[in-house]
């Protein structure tokens, strides 16, 4: 299990992270969500655990100034991965699906992963592989990024950070 501190807020908070591969019980896992306090963030569209500490940190800015966009904090993490508006379509692309056989979980609660753990029938796996299974053509379409962004990774993480940072500036306009 990985753990990253987030100290932008008084006291910091930790985010715990578990990646999954070889998941085979997506389905299971996916009606029954609600009994995780956790955020289950499908991977082919995250480059970086920096994508995933930024919609952290988002999402925890936006709770403590009563703005969150969905109904609960885990949902914000998921909407917050996204570069869309739209909390369906975030969704779509960052939530667990019933075919997802890898899946990252996010949580500021680390007893809330041993429970994932116990319930996910899949293979713990290093969080720094995310990076080589990223869909980059994928990203490029999500993010609308164009084929300069792409050359380097780290030009990607910069690119797909970059984008979110600017995410709902203009509907504050």
């Amino acid at each position: 299990m990985a753990h990253y501190t987030l100290e932008l807020f008084s006291p910091s908070y930790t985010v715990y992270l578990l990646y999954f591969t070889q998941v085979k019980n997506a389905k299971q896992i996916k009606e029954n969500l609600e009994k995780f306090d956790c955020a289950f963030i499908n991977p082919r569209l995250v480059v970086s655990v920096q994508q995933i500490l930024f919609a952290c940190n988002r999402a925890l800015f936006e709770k403590f100034n009563n703005a969150s966009k969905t109904q609960s904090l885990y949902s914000d993490v998921i909407y917050y991965m996204s570069p869309s508006s739209n909390i369906s379509e975030a969704m779509n692309h960052y939530g667990l699906q019933e075919s997802t056989e890898e899946v990252i979980v996010a949580s500021f609660n680390p007893e809330t992963l041993e429970t994932v753990k116990t319930a996910i029938d899949g293979v713990v796996s290093n969080i720094l592989q995310i990076a080589q299974k990223a869909q980059a053509k994928k990203m490029q379409e999500v993010f609308k990024l164009k084929d300069c962004e792409l050359w380097i990774d780290r030009n990607l993480v910069n690119s797909v950070l970059s984008v979110l940072s600017i995410k709902d500036i203009e509907e504050n306009d």
